[in-house]
């Protein structure tokens, strides 16, 4: 995209799976008008051990590339991006993948799902994956 070419832009469950954050968020700010906003909801990784896999995020490590809270407020400035606002929404996320799945012995995908869900319960009760909302402005 042209630069300066959005009001707005979003990412959903994508900083996980980008290997070099500080450039993605660079780039973000690139393509936003000044003033544009940034929304944001996703993983970043907390102090604790271990991250199980498979999970939510990719099937193994290799595929998962979280950094932590400090460090993304710090690719936020540098990249240009002043923090609006910053919710931590792990308890939320907790609850959402603690759910049963009744009909996971009869159907290998959700067999799957289940094992996924109870891995993201046991990082976010671990702390060692968090979830956040937050609205950047580009400077």
């Amino acid at each position: 995209f042209e630069d300066e070419t959005f009001d707005v832009a979003w990412l959903q469950h994508v900083t996980q799976s980008v290997p070099d954050t500080a450039d993605m968020y660079a780039e973000m700010r690139r393509v936003l008008k000044p003033g544009g906003r940034l929304v944001v909801h996703d993983f970043f990784r907390g102090p604790g051990d271990p991250i199980h896999f498979p999970s939510l995020m990719g099937p193994e490590a290799s595929d998962v590339f979280l950094v932590p809270e400090s460090e993304l407020r710090e690719i936020f400035d540098a990249a240009g991006l002043e923090l609006v606002h910053w919710d931590d929404r792990t308890a939320e996320a907790r609850a959402h993948n603690d759910v049963p799945y009744d009909d996971a012995e009869s159907d290998p995908a959700m067999q799957a799902m289940k094992v996924m869900a109870e891995n993201s319960v046991k990082d976010f009760d671990a702390g060692s994956v968090k979830m956040f909302d937050a609205l950047l402005r580009r400077r």
